[in-house]
């Protein structure tokens, strides 16, 4: 009878540890999930706003090269204006002078 004593007392004591090991498990787990879940969190929201530093940052560089080339071309642009106006003036004038000069010559 004395060996079963101390098996029962062991298997008491197991159970015993068993349960407070099965009863405080979870709850640590649980507790060690939450904290870990809070950390991803954390370190998602951080890239969320460093992603979005830097798209806007491409973005805003991309939409001020595009003003930059519509600049240019828009001064491209006017400068041909101005000439092509200029040749259209040359070329006013000197129909005017042509047809002045053949009205002198069918005079004579």
């Amino acid at each position: 009878m004395s060996f079963i004593i101390p098996g029962v007392f062991g298997v008491t004591v197991a159970i015993i540890l068993a349960v407070v090991g099965l009863a405080i498990y979870p709850i640590k787990r649980k507790k060690y999930r939450n904290e870990f879940m809070k950390r991803i969190d954390a370190i998602c929201e951080r890239f969320n706003n460093l992603m979005m530093f830097e798209f806007e940052k491409v973005v805003d560089r991309v939409i001020e090269d595009i003003g930059n080339k519509m600049s240019a071309y828009r001064d491209t642009r006017w400068s041909e204006r101005e000439e092509i106006n200029r040749q259209i003036n040359d070329l006013k004038s000197l129909s005017e002078r042509t047809k002045e000069l053949m009205r002198k010559g069918s005079h004579k």
